[in-house]
């Protein structure tokens, strides 16, 4: 999947309780995906049909880099990746394997569409490091906005109650450029606080992970999320 650094600024804070406000982080400058329109409709197509394997694809088409990013190139710092949908056979294989846990939660438990995560990387001082994230297209308008309010839930209660060790909850609002289409999208990040070094972000990132998963679950529970259908 897609992975890219997140632009700090810009950024503004949101939230109903001053002692847990969230960063909205600024919208990344280009965010390119033809054929978005189509892999959603793939998505849906195939819930309740046999899916091609992902197997083949993801042995010839995805990379692994140095620092562990998986991409078509095998590089360093965000690159094209290739895209798959949540039942195809191998799905999770595509995912970085500090970010899979995550990514599963939201595209097969929340049957989210995700269309990009990253486990973090740190490049030393080549490139900025990236911090750890997924993003999802909402189908509608609708959508966008139980699950705008659900993030923005998870990461108020998360961020409150202190269980984050070096990273604090942030939201972007971005959109997603299809050809002629502009959709949409949230990506839910874990960036490093601002008092703590990239070395202990990296070091505490899957403890707090961990944490914010059992977040998600705890909030979801206590929102009915996701709905059901009626």
């Amino acid at each position: 999947m897609t992975a890219d650094t997140a632009k700090q600024t810009g950024d503004t804070l949101r939230g109903g309780n001053p002692n847990a406000v969230v960063r909205i982080l600024a919208a990344r400058e280009e965010n390119n995906f033809p054929g978005a329109r189509q892999f959603m409709h793939r998505w849906d197509f195939f819930r309740d049909r046999p899916t091609p394997s992902a197997l083949g694809t993801i042995r010839s088409s995805v990379k692994r880099s140095e620092t562990g990013n998986l991409n078509i190139r095998g590089t360093n710092y965000a690159s094209t990746s290739t895209m798959f949908i949540s039942r195809q056979d191998g799905f999770l294989d595509a995912v970085e394997k500090g970010v899979r846990a995550w990514v599963e939660l939201f595209a097969i438990a929340y049957d989210m569409i995700t269309y990009t995560s990253c486990e973090g990387h740190d490049y030393g001082n080549a490139i900025p490091p990236d911090q750890r994230h997924v993003g999802i297209i909402p189908r509608s308008d609708a959508e966008y906005r139980i699950c705008s309010d659900f993030f923005m839930a998870v990461a108020e209660h998360w961020n409150r109650t202190g269980q984050n060790h070096c990273s604090e909850a942030a939201i972007m609002e971005g959109r997603l450029r299809d050809r002629d289409a502009d959709l949409p999208t949230l990506d839910f990040y874990l960036i490093k606080i601002q008092a703590t070094s990239w070395a202990d972000y990296f070091r505490m990132l899957d403890t707090d992970t961990g944490s914010l998963l059992e977040t998600f679950r705890h909030v979801a529970g206590r929102m009915q999320f996701p709905p059901r259908a009626p």
